[in-house]
Protein backbone atom coordinates (compact mmCIF):
# COMPACT_ATOMS: atom_id res chain seq x y z
CA UNK A 1 0.00 0.00 0.00
CA UNK A 2 2.98 2.43 0.70
CA UNK A 3 4.01 2.05 -2.86
CA UNK A 4 0.64 2.35 -4.80
CA UNK A 5 0.33 5.50 -1.95
CA UNK A 6 3.42 7.13 -4.22
CA UNK A 7 6.60 5.11 -2.57
CA UNK A 8 7.26 7.27 -0.11
CA UNK A 9 4.23 8.14 2.18
CA UNK A 10 4.29 11.15 4.30
CA UNK A 11 4.19 11.00 8.26
CA UNK A 12 0.10 11.39 7.65
CA UNK A 13 -0.14 8.62 5.40
CA UNK A 14 1.20 6.14 7.58
CA UNK A 15 -1.24 5.83 10.13
CA UNK A 16 -4.12 5.35 6.68
CA UNK A 17 -1.93 2.58 5.37
CA UNK A 18 -1.81 0.96 9.08
CA UNK A 19 -5.38 1.46 9.20
CA UNK A 20 -6.17 -0.13 5.96
CA UNK A 21 -3.86 -2.92 6.70
CA UNK A 22 -5.61 -3.96 9.89
CA UNK A 23 -9.09 -3.48 8.50
CA UNK A 24 -7.70 -5.58 5.20
CA UNK A 25 -6.44 -8.36 7.64
CA UNK A 26 -10.45 -8.65 9.45
CA UNK A 27 -11.95 -8.75 5.88
CA UNK A 28 -9.83 -11.64 4.81
CA UNK A 29 -10.89 -13.58 8.22
CA UNK A 30 -14.32 -13.14 7.45
CA UNK A 31 -13.88 -14.05 3.94
CA UNK A 32 -11.75 -17.12 4.90
CA UNK A 33 -15.06 -17.88 7.44
CA UNK A 34 -17.23 -17.50 4.49
CA UNK A 35 -14.85 -19.90 2.42
CA UNK A 36 -15.18 -22.43 4.94
CA UNK A 37 -18.82 -22.19 5.17
CA UNK A 38 -19.31 -20.27 8.19
CA UNK A 39 -21.63 -17.14 8.54
CA UNK A 40 -20.86 -14.08 9.04
CA UNK A 41 -22.47 -10.85 10.39
CA UNK A 42 -23.01 -9.18 7.22
CA UNK A 43 -23.28 -5.64 8.99
CA UNK A 44 -19.66 -5.71 10.12
CA UNK A 45 -18.76 -7.32 7.15
CA UNK A 46 -20.18 -4.32 5.41
CA UNK A 47 -18.81 -1.51 7.98
CA UNK A 48 -15.50 -3.07 7.52
CA UNK A 49 -15.85 -2.79 3.76
CA UNK A 50 -17.33 0.68 3.68
CA UNK A 51 -14.38 1.97 6.43
CA UNK A 52 -11.54 0.54 4.28
CA UNK A 53 -12.99 2.49 1.12
CA UNK A 54 -12.88 5.42 2.85
CA UNK A 55 -9.12 4.96 3.93
CA UNK A 56 -8.08 4.09 0.75
CA UNK A 57 -9.86 6.89 -0.54
CA UNK A 58 -8.04 9.17 1.26
CA UNK A 59 -4.74 8.02 0.11
CA UNK A 60 -5.87 8.10 -3.17
CA UNK A 61 -5.91 4.75 -3.69
CA UNK A 62 -9.46 4.34 -5.61
CA UNK A 63 -10.37 1.25 -6.58
CA UNK A 64 -10.67 0.52 -10.51
CA UNK A 65 -12.34 -2.32 -12.25
CA UNK A 66 -9.91 -4.95 -14.29
CA UNK A 67 -10.50 -7.79 -16.23
CA UNK A 68 -8.59 -11.05 -14.81
CA UNK A 69 -7.26 -13.06 -17.30
CA UNK A 70 -8.49 -16.70 -17.60
CA UNK A 71 -5.38 -17.64 -17.07
CA UNK A 72 -5.12 -16.15 -13.87
CA UNK A 73 -8.30 -18.34 -12.79
CA UNK A 74 -6.18 -21.57 -11.44
CA UNK A 75 -3.70 -18.70 -8.87
CA UNK A 76 -7.42 -17.83 -7.76
CA UNK A 77 -8.37 -21.12 -6.82
CA UNK A 78 -5.10 -22.35 -5.42
CA UNK A 79 -5.65 -19.17 -2.96
CA UNK A 80 -9.11 -19.86 -2.36
CA UNK A 81 -8.04 -23.66 -1.42
CA UNK A 82 -5.09 -22.69 0.36
CA UNK A 83 -7.51 -20.31 2.62
CA UNK A 84 -10.22 -23.43 3.65
CA UNK A 85 -7.28 -25.83 4.32
CA UNK A 86 -5.84 -22.69 6.89
CA UNK A 87 -8.92 -22.79 8.78
CA UNK A 88 -9.24 -26.74 8.59
CA UNK A 89 -5.48 -27.09 9.41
Amino acid sequence: MAEDAGGEPSAAQWPLIHRAAGLTVQLEQLEARVASGEEVDVLQFTNLTNALVRVLRTLGLDRRARVIAPEAAPVIDLHAKAVRASDHG
